[in-house]
């Protein structure tokens, strides 16, 4: 009966092993398709801030021109209370 015992001691080990190798395998596989999605990621990220800062661009001018604006009136108002 120790015999048997033995055996099957021996072939859960060997089975455990090879499972530890095929995660081991996945983990290696799965790291190497983490850095590519990483790298998708980042370009993405890229992108949405280039676009984000070509927004704000427009944004920006627009207030601009229409800070001039205010400003111009409220010196045209000026000058004609005068």
């Amino acid at each position: 009966m120790n015999k048997f015992i033995n055996k099957i001691y021996i072939k859960a080990l060997v089975g455990a092993n090879m499972a530890k190798n095929e995660l081991q395998k996945m983990r290696e596989e799965d790291e190497g398709l983490d850095i590519i999605i990483t790298i998708i990621l980042v370009a993405v990220g890229l992108v949405l801030v280039g676009i984000l800062v070509n927004y704000a661009k427009k944004i920006v001018s627009t207030a601009d021109s229409q800070v001039n604006q205010i400003g111009n009136t409220v010196g045209g108002l000026n000058s004609t209370v005068k």
